[in-house]
């Protein structure tokens, strides 16, 4: 028998909200309303409630499932008064409901409630009507949500590491880039989808122009550059069709804007906190004295800590304590002040603006330590 218009309809719109996988408020808004109900709901284990009267979510979504819902056999239409658990539908609610498994989520359940009055046949086999569907809906909408989640956390991973990604098409300009690639580029170059990449230093322009140039006009090509003076970027072209419309690509990197917090570095080193608020002005390039004043500490303070440090790890200088903290898990820890670091003391002289990770050339007429202070 061929489906009748509202049957069709509310299917259509079921597999729009699972392709969009942001929820079920198109599909139980029209199902509301071809039903003449106050609410109508899809139940998904792990996901947030939908919006129902209160009344009705502390009977349907309570923890405790006091109306027996997990009980239900699927594919079957239930009254109120056929749920099998002790608990009741509050007055003067009326109800159908039907549960279906699936893959993804197990257990779910499409349901319609009316205040004053009893639901109809016709609203039993709409319910009836959509079940079939309802599984593979679920499927898709969870494997999107869990798909766009892994997504946020892979961008964030790239962001706290100070890298990201551009997608140039076949005439140079930039037709994509990762969420974040502005503020990495926010004072070396102007980045708009749809133009070219405009660094701001004139002899870093010229050299990306003639880079970009190779790589679009030769398969297999890669170039590396620097967007500008350090700490400006670094950009590694290569003739990738990554995604859709692309020709090449570049990878970006940049140190993180800012350090770890003091209290994981402890954590990870073994070591005090007054002693790993040390270690990260020492990674940074600081000398002693330099980290001494930043702290607040006077130097031979600051001389008993590095002892301790380098006696309590075992490691044997300061490059050795720059490599392991680069080296660590502990950028990937959100900071606690993004701006500055975290508890960590701002660059001094002679470090970079980041002064992470060896990038930018100390200033003349200082040098970086390249042994353990003493």
């Amino acid at each position: 028998m061929p489906a009748r218009p509202e049957e069709t309809d509310l299917i259509l719109r079921l597999h729009a909200d699972a392709s969009a996988g942001r929820g079920w408020n198109g599909v139980c808004e029209r199902l509301a309303a071809f039903t003449r109900a106050e609410t109508a709901a899809i139940l998904v284990p792990g996901t947030p409630a939908p919006r129902m009267p209160p009344a009705l979510a502390e009977a349907l979504a309570a923890p405790d499932d006091p109306c027996g819902l997990r009980r239900m056999r699927p594919e079957r239409v239930y009254a109120a008064a056929d749920l099998p658990g002790p608990g009741a539908i509050p007055a003067p609610w009326a109800l159908r409901a039907l549960a279906m498994r699936t893959g993804a989520a197990g257990m779910v359940w499409l349901l319609v409630a009316r205040e004053g009055a009893d639901c109809r046949a016709a609203d039993g086999a709409l319910l009836s009507a959509l079940a079939p569907h309802l599984p593979q809906a679920v499927d898709t909408c969870e494997t999107l949500r869990r798909d766009r989640a892994r997504a946020t956390l892979h961008g964030q991973v790239a962001a706290r590491l100070g890298a990201g990604w551009l997608a140039f098409d076949r005439e140079g300009r930039v037709c994509d880039h990762a969420p974040h690639a502005a503020r990495l580029l926010r004072h070396t170059a102007r980045l708009r989808t749809g133009a070219r990449l405009r660094p701001a230093d004139p002899d870093a322009a010229t050299r990306f122009e003639a880079a970009l140039r190779r790589v679009l006009s030769g398969p297999g090509a890669t170039e590396a550059l620097v967007l500008g003076l350090p700490p400006a970027p670094g950009l590694v072209l290569t003739a990738d069709a990554a995604l859709p419309g692309a020709q090449a690509m570049g990878w970006l990197r940049t140190p993180p804007d800012a350090a770890p917090a003091p209290e994981p570095v402890a954590q990870y080193l073994g070591i005090p906190l007054s002693e790993a608020r040390l270690a990260l002005a020492l990674a940074r390039g600081l000398s002693l004295r330099a980290a001494a004043d930043a702290l607040g500490l006077t130097e031979e303070t600051a001389r008993s800590y590095s002892r301790q440090i380098f006696a309590r790890t075992g490691l044997r200088g300061q490059p050795e304590l720059i490599r392991v903290l680069l080296e660590s898990p502990l950028w990937m820890t959100a900071p606690k002040d993004a701006a500055g670091g975290g508890g960590a003391p701002p660059p001094a002289r002679g470090a970079g603006a980041h002064g992470w990770g060896g990038g930018a050339r100390p200033r003349r007429g200082l040098r970086r330590p390249t042994e353990a202070p003493s």
